[in-house]
């Protein structure tokens, strides 16, 4: 629970969704120069670069281990609601196709009345 607690901050605060996070996050393990790689793979591990991971891991830990138990509440709020998805990177859903979905879930149950 702590662990994944932690990783919902990281995403955070590289600004990208778990998935994105968890796919730059084996890229970066898995890395074979000799190894054929696919363009979600080059994504990927560009990304992991760009966001340098490693940095965002240790400043998550630190931020998260040393503050309060409210503090880690406030922390994570922002990391779990729902609606700061609309405002991440991901390799794998679009940014237009995540709003359409909020949007959708938003309008639908008003489009019944």
């Amino acid at each position: 629970l702590f662990l994944r607690c932690i990783r919902y901050q990281q995403a955070l605060r590289a600004g990208v969704d778990q998935e994105t996070l968890e796919v730059c996050m084996r890229m970066v393990g898995d890395q074979d120069i000799f190894a054929q790689r696919t363009a979600l793979e080059t994504a990927a591990s560009d990304l992991a670069e760009e966001l340098d991971l490693g940095e965002t891991a240790l400043r998550a830990t630190v931020s998260f281990t040393g503050a309060s138990w409210s503090m880690r509440v406030l922390l994570l709020l922002p990391a779990v609601h729902p609606w700061f998805c609309i405002f991440q990177r991901s390799l794998l859903l679009p940014r237009l196709a995540r709003l359409a979905l909020v949007l959708a879930k938003l309008v639908g149950p008003m489009a019944f009345n």
